[in-house]
């Protein structure tokens, strides 16, 4: 029995594989992109800021990353996704002849897909950045003075804005804000 899963999983990964070949190139050049960004993102990060020694300011920096990430979550949820794509639909099929308006129709439908992924991304880097920055989490810090109220800060920060963040997301979600 443990030969022939074996076996039946090489068909397996053989015929998707070669299903996966045309497609092969450009994810290597997809993925060798994503390295380099992250490569310069992080040699931004280290000569603009340094490597943090102390926890408070870390933590302060989190969590305005993550105050930012959910204010662009809010407003594309509201503006962009909801109202704005849906008037641009109504004003085009109301006011455009044929050819054009399936044409700006399909690009409408292209712009909300793309509007549709980045919010998928975002909404995975709110979630990961939430796993990330666990404010219960102790950690040992190399810092030479005292950040006690930085690290207070920080957490609080980080507890408030992620609750408001998921608070705000489910209203928005819900259309509460239309």
């Amino acid at each position: 029995s443990g030969e022939t899963t074996a076996s039946s999983q090489s068909v397996l990964y053989t015929m998707v594989d070669k299903q996966l070949e045309p497609v092969r190139e450009g994810a290597e050049i997809l993925s060798e992109f994503v390295e380099f960004a992250s490569t310069v993102f992080s040699m931004f990060f280290t000569s603009a800021i340094g490597i943090p020694l102390c926890e408070g300011p870390s933590l302060i920096l989190g969590s305005i990353c993550i105050i930012a990430i959910a204010l662009a979550m809010v407003r594309w949820l509201n503006w962009d996704s909801f109202g704005l794509y849906w008037a641009a639909q109504a004003t085009v099929t109301t006011s455009r002849p044929p050819c054009q308006r399936l044409l700006l129709t399909g690009a409408l439908v292209g712009c909300q897909g793309a509007v549709f992924a980045g919010m998928q991304c975002v909404m995975l880097l709110f979630a990961r950045s939430l796993v990330l920055t666990n404010p219960l989490q102790a950690a040992d810090w190399m810092c030479p003075e005292d950040d006690t109220m930085a690290v207070i800060v920080g957490r609080a920060l980080i507890g408030i804005s992620a609750l408001v963040g998921v608070v705000l997301f489910a209203l928005s979600a819900n259309g509460h804000f239309l």
